[in-house]
């Protein structure tokens, strides 16, 4: 038969005590890590996403080299959303909302042209955060506006503020732009 131990209650507060401890010490290890500027930058380019930049007259922006595209409008950059600003691309089945109105057109055909439009990586300038707490932005990749590039090719719709569109652009030439 099994045979209990009953700890006592000393020995339950020193057991817990060492678990702080030993959690207190794990913490600072990381932090101390992840302090060193070598390591960030080989966490940085192994993550090879989110970089905080100033192209084009200061601006901060959003360098991201591998980027996950969630629908015709929006992008994820190392878990920050980012919404293309100035557009409205049609959404997925199941996503529009009663009472909204949405974009007519062919929501997987946008999706997949905003994929390869921002297969390159692309650099985004911030402008702001929309009502669910993604990241408004103009974006570039390979020389090209994406808003202006999927309204140009009918997968979205100007929409949600004004939208200046030129036929190619620089990332500096986005940044230097009023939001």
């Amino acid at each position: 038969m099994g045979r209990v131990i009953a700890f006592s209650r000393q020995a339950r507060l020193r057991a817990r005590a060492l678990r702080r401890v030993r959690d207190a010490a794990l913490v600072f290890v990381i932090v101390f890590v992840l302090a060193q500027p070598e390591v960030r930058s080989q966490i940085g380019s192994a993550a090879g996403a989110l970089t905080p930049s100033t192209a084009g007259g200061g601006a901060s922006a959003i360098t991201c080299r591998h980027v996950r595209v969630i629908d015709g409008d929006t992008l994820d950059c190392a878990g920050e959303r980012i919404r293309l600003a100035g557009i409205d691309a049609p959404e997925l089945p199941g996503h529009c909302r009663p009472g909204r109105r949405c974009v007519e057109g062919d929501a997987h055909a946008a999706r997949a042209e905003l994929q390869r439009l921002a297969a390159p990586g692309l650099v985004c300038r911030p402008s702001g955060r929309d009502h669910y707490g993604r990241t408004i932005g103009r974006c570039v990749a390979a020389g090209r506006d994406l808003s202006c590039a999927l309204v140009a090719e009918g997968h979205a719709e100007r929409r949600y503020g004004p939208l200046t569109c030129s036929r190619d652009v620089s990332p500096s030439s986005v940044m230097a732009r009023s939001p």
